[in-house]
């Protein structure tokens, strides 16, 4: 909700009858479990030390957020 739609952490805190703050900490807490898990398939997958996936994690996120933020700029396309 907050990423796709947009929804504001205080705005699910009311859907869901908790705080903001709690919200904000259900989101930190994802992103920490994404990232913890998405280093552990790459090291695996390609054999990365933790300074390799370091590296290319950095890069990865850097475009990933910049392509994320064009894609919830972009309008819906037209149905034709």
């Amino acid at each position: 909700m907050h990423y796709i739609e947009n929804v504001s952490a205080q705005s699910i805190g009311a859907i869901y009858g908790v705080t903001a703050r709690s919200v904000q900490m259900w989101i930190a807490t994802s992103r920490r479990r994404i990232l913890r898990e998405t280093r552990r398939l790459m090291a695996e997958r390609f054999s990365l030390t933790s300074s390799q996936l370091d590296g290319l994690l950095g890069l990865v996120q850097s475009q990933l957020d910049i392509s994320f933020r064009n894609l919830l700029d972009k309008p819906d396309p037209q149905p034709g």
